[in-house]
C-alpha cells in the first residue's frame, strides 16, 4: 500500500513521540524498586545521591560513618514516601561492610545497585608533610573501602545476573595535587578508585554488572565551604561558569544507574563544566 505525504508525516511524528518518551523513560527510569546502596549517604553528595534515587523509586540504604546523619537521611526519605534502611558504617572494616550487606539483604533482599561514595579529603600539598597515619587512612577509606563494598556485592549480583557499580572519583586523580584543595595522597587514591573500576569493569562485564566512575570538579559542599577563592578560580577556569554540584553528580549517577547506560562500562565520566576535557 502506497503512504501518502500527510500518512508519512503523521507516522514521523509518532514514531518521534514513541522515541522521545522512550528516551525520557531510558534515562530516568530501570531504578524502581531498585534495591541502591550509597555510602558516605549522610551527607553531601552522598546525600543529594540518595535523594535523587529515591525519587525516582529506588529503595535506598543510607550507609554512613556517622549513623547520625545516616538516620536524618532515611527519615527524610520515609517522610516523602520513599523506602529506605540508614546504617551505620566504616567502609575501612570488612566486618562493617558484612554487616551492611547481611542488614540490606534481610530488610531488602538483594542488591542492585552500590554508590561506593564514601571519601575523606586531606589538603596537605606538600609531600613531606604527608604523615603515615594520614596516608593509610586516606587509602583504608578511599580505596580500600570502595574495594570491600564492591567485592561484598560481587556474589549477590553475580547471582542476580546484573547490577550496577558506581564510583565517586575526583578530577583531582587525573590532575594530580593541587596546592589548598586536593592532598598529595587524596589524588593518588582518586586515581586507584580510577583503575579499581576499569579492572572490575573487566571482571564483572561477562556477568551483566557494569561498573563506571565519576570524576566531578571542585565540588560545592560542606566540606569545601571554607574554600571561598579556590571555589572563585575554579569557576573562572570552567567554560559553563560555576563549580560542580551535589546535584550535577546525583544526574550523573541517576544516569549510570538507569537502563540508558546499560552498554557503558569500565568509564570515567568528568562532571565539571568542561574543566579538563581529557
Amino acid at each position: 500500500m502506497e503512504v501518502g505525504p500527510v500518512c508519512s508525516i503523521s507516522l514521523a511524528l509518532k514514531w518521534r513521540r514513541d522515541v522521545d518518551r522512550s528516551a525520557i523513560a531510558g534515562i530516568s527510569g530501570g531504578v524502581e524498586g531498585k534495591v541502591t546502596i550509597v555510602t558516605g549517604g549522610g551527607q553531601g553528595i552522598g546525600k543529594e545521591i540518595a535523594f535523587r534515587l529515591s525519587s525516582f523509586g529506588a529503595k535506598i540504604v543510607v550507609a554512613d560513618i556517622n549513623e547520625e546523619r545516616a538516620s536524618e537521611v532515611g527519615q527524610l526519605i520515609a517522610e516523602r514516601e520513599g523506602a529506605a534502611l540508614s546504617i551505620g558504617l566504616d567502609v575501612s572494616s570488612q566486618e562493617s561492610v558484612t554487616h551492611l550487606i547481611s542488614q540490606t539483604v534481610e530488610k531488602f533482599g538483594g542488591v542492585d545497585i552500590l554508590v561506593n561514595n564514601a571519601g575523606i579529603n586531606k589538603s596537605t600539598f606538600i609531600y613531606e608533610e604527608v604523615k603515615e597515619e594520614e596516608w593509610d587512612k586516606i587509602f583504608a577509606v578511599n580505596v580500600k573501602g570502595v574495594y570491600f563494598c564492591t567485592a561484598a556485592v560481587i556474589p549477590i549480583m553475580k547471582r542476580q545476573k546484573g547490577g550496577r557499580i558506581i564510583n565517586i572519583g575526583s578530577g583531582a586523580g587525573k590532575t594530580g595535587a593541587i596546592s589548598g584543595s586536593a592532598g598529595i595522597h587524596y589524588c593518588a587514591s582518586k586515581a586507584a578508585v580510577m583503575c579499581l573500576t576499569k579492572s572490575f569493569a573487566r571482571y564483572l562485564g561477562p556477568h551483566g554488572i557494569t561498573v563506571n566512575a565519576i570524576a566531578p570538579g571542585l565540588v560545592d559542599t560542606e566540606m569545601t565551604k571554607d574554600w571561598s577563592a579556590l571555589k572563585e578560580r575554579s569557576a573562572m577556569n570552567t567554560p559553563l561558569g560555576r563549580i560542580t554540584s551535589p546535584s550535577d553528580v546525583a544526574n550523573a549517577v541517576l544516569f549510570l544507574a538507569s537502563e540508558a547506560s546499560s552498554f557503558i562500562t569500565g568509564e570515567i565520566l568528568d562532571v565539571d563544566g568542561g574543566l579538563l576535557m581529557d
